[in-house]
């Protein structure tokens, strides 16, 4: 699970900051972002594809329980926040390499 955080989280700290700096680097920032969206979104959704099926064959029985759904918000809140922290980075240092 550590890993998998540090995979999101750097993806999303080389997508923020270059998406902050904009300009050319603007492209390489978005392509980092998608890919740290990716990241999270391709592994969740098979989570997600596979209790829907377990749900179905179940007869209708919930296949969720509360401790992997806060294992899921955890992730996609860290990358988030840091995805937004380095654009902030990003955006200080493109705005005060102009003086």
């Amino acid at each position: 699970m550590e890993a998998y955080a540090l995979i999101i989280a750097a993806a999303a700290a080389f997508g923020g900051y270059n998406v902050g700096l904009g300009g050319d680097s603007k492209n390489a920032g978005f392509a980092g972002s998608i890919l740290a969206a990716f990241a999270f979104a391709i592994p969740m959704g098979f989570w997600l594809a596979s209790n829907l099926l377990a749900y179905a064959f179940k007869g209708g029985a919930s296949g969720f329980k509360p401790g992997q759904v806060r294992e899921v918000v955890g992730p996609l809140l860290f990358g988030a926040a840091v995805w937004l922290c380095a654009i902030a980075v990003g955006f200080i240092v493109r705005t005060r390499g102009k003086r």
